[in-house]
């Protein structure tokens, strides 16, 4: 008797633990499409140009549309963003609704990609600027939509971008030349 009851509160403790590390839906921005690089290091300098990915993980879903805004560092400018195809309504740093036109599998290790950004930096060097996923005005926190039009609540992921400029190896007369 006393062994059931020991494994029935083993049984319970790891059914809370495992409920309680439970992983949901996020969405954050990364520097590749397969969203394992959340902290990029890019060379930078006037007129470089750096992409980087919206993306949601975690989904366990077939992701049907999203819902989120963009709040980038004021060194960081966002030039252009591109979305898969469907309806997209807002501007990703005022809050953005998107609509998928083909739902994309997120299940596992999947990866829903929402937006590429094109974005430049001039020649401003930072360390750790932050790229931050944040709620829509009209809800919560950033959502995920299903591909049956439920709507989930997802964790909005900061991400970081670390600049710094190319060196390039002069010799001696170059940098004479410089002072002339």
């Amino acid at each position: 008797m006393k062994t059931w009851k020991s494994i029935l509160v083993i049984a319970a403790v790891v059914a809370f633990a495992n409920a309680a590390f439970a992983v949901g839906p996020s969405i954050g921005v990364y520097f590749d499409e397969a969203a394992t690089i959340s902290h990029g290091n890019p060379t930078g300098g006037l007129g470089v140009i750096h992409t980087a990915y919206v993306c949601a993980t975690n989904c366990n879903m077939m992701v049907a549309g999203a819902s989120f805004k963009l709040v980038a560092d004021p060194q960081i400018m966002v030039m252009t963003t591109t979305y898969p195809e469907g309806l997209a309504v807002g501007e990703i740093a005022t809050g953005v609704d998107l609509g998928i036109s083909h739902p994309v599998a997120a299940f596992a290790s999947d990866v829903a990609v929402l937006a590429t950004l094109t974005m430049t930096t001039y020649d401003n060097v930072m360390t750790d600027a932050e790229l931050t996923i944040t709620n829509h005005p009209d809800y919560a926190s950033p959502i995920v939509a299903d591909s049956a039009a439920e709507l989930h609540a997802a964790a909005g992921l900061t991400s970081f971008l670390t600049v710094t400029v190319a060196n390039e190896n002069k010799s001696w007369s170059d940098v004479k030349n410089l002072f002339q």
